[in-house]
């Protein structure tokens, strides 16, 4: 598949998986926008791997929306999106279970993941 000049959008990019995407789709020449909420980090890895970057959180959809129209304006177009955010909370029965914690695990990986894909 002929990435070259293919626009990608990746949440959670950052570190982990969503670090390595990036720097796969970057190393088949695409043009890659990474994001995570944290504007210091999502600035220092850009410039580290050669991805451009827009900070928004995946749980507020009009960051979703805003980081969609910034790789438009950019760029003219979205390619590829890629729902990576996502986080995970420690094995424990249902009753020892926070519900904060439950409350934050569907806020990002179902809502993120909803919100990004409706925004694209």
């Amino acid at each position: 598949m002929n990435l070259e000049n293919k626009v990608v959008i990746i949440t959670g990019s950052t570190k982990g998986l969503g670090k390595s995407l990036a720097l796969g789709f970057l190393k088949e020449k695409a043009k890659v926008v990474i994001n995570s909420r944290s504007q210091k980090e999502t600035e220092k890895v850009a410039k580290e791997i050669g991805a451009i970057f827009c900070t928004g959180d995946v749980t507020k959809e009009k960051d979703m929306q805003k980081l969609a129209s910034f790789a438009v304006k950019k760029f003219k177009k979205i390619d590829i999106w890629i729902n990576n955010a996502g986080i995970n909370v420690e094995d424990a029965p249902i009753e020892k279970m926070d519900s904060k914690q439950a409350h934050e695990l569907m806020e990002v990986n179902f809502f993120g993941t909803f919100n990004g894909s409706r925004s694209v």
